[in-house]
């Protein structure tokens, strides 16, 4: 149940504002309720650059409160705030909801002002619907920090939309956690590949970047210390970069 509330959470955190994007779903296994996972955390914005990102969602079917199996009919976001007003979100839904047991997606956009760097609180109310039974719902608030860095500190503010660029992983060398950004020309599949220094591969994931500024979240998980390569490429293009895990 913790995990649920816990997705729940993250969901309602696109439910800011409208915009005219859309997204499509794209069905993952379970355990993970999104893709990326939770605990990946949310991408960090840099001023003066188009951010847009894109969460996929699975909804349970059901959960379990109190010790009892209920059916879980929909879920969705009643209000967010403490995001900056030059981001907005659009979901697949024309509800922002989503039905139990079916995928999802959204996508968070905007373009931070120098002005909007810092930590914003982002406070997110959602509802759960259970048990076919309109009046047994479950409220739940949760608080995020979104980051927005200023982009001239950390290498973005020469970035040309139309080129296909990749970032050195930052931070690097990293303990837990480290990101890639990469700029997409286009919406396009990649494909994301971590080799060990004997060349053997380690991990691999499909991305789905959306045009512009994309990011890719990695942990290290239970890999060990040492260097490490990682290839980001499509049927266009194919990068290779260092990374170290210490």
């Amino acid at each position: 149940m913790k995990k649920l509330l816990l997705f729940v959470a993250l969901i309602c955190f696109l439910g800011f504002q409208n915009v005219s994007a859309q997204c499509t779903p794209i069905p993952f296994p379970p355990p993970a309720l999104t893709d990326p996972d939770t605990s990946a955390g949310i991408p960090t914005a840099y001023a003066t650059v188009p951010y847009n990102h894109t969460i996929h969602v699975r909804v349970p079917a059901d959960t379990i409160v109190m010790g009892t199996n209920l059916p879980i009919d929909s879920i969705g976001v009643d209000s967010i705030t403490g995001l900056p007003p030059s981001f907005s979100y659009a979901t697949n839904s024309p509800n922002d909801y989503w039905l139990g047991g079916t995928f999802g997606c959204f996508i968070v956009q905007g373009t931070p002002t120098q002005s909007d760097t810092g930590v914003y609180k982002m406070i997110m109310h959602t509802k759960i619907f259970l048990g076919h039974n309109a009046n047994n719902t479950i409220l739940y608030d949760a608080e995020f920090d979104f980051v927005i860095l200023d982009s001239s500190m950390v290498g973005f503010g020469d970035v040309n939309l139309e080129e296909f660029i990749v970032r050195q992983n930052a931070p690097n060398p990293f303990d837990e956690i480290t990101t890639i950004r990469f700029n997409s020309p286009q919406m396009d599949k990649y494909t994301f590949e971590v080799y060990d220094i004997a060349g053997k591969l380690v991990r691999t994931e499909d991305i789905y970047a959306s045009q512009g500024l994309n990011y890719i979240v990695f942990q290290k998980g239970d890999l060990p210390s040492g260097l490490y390569i990682y290839k980001l490429s499509s049927e266009k293009y194919n990068v290779r970069k260092r990374m170290i895990i210490r």
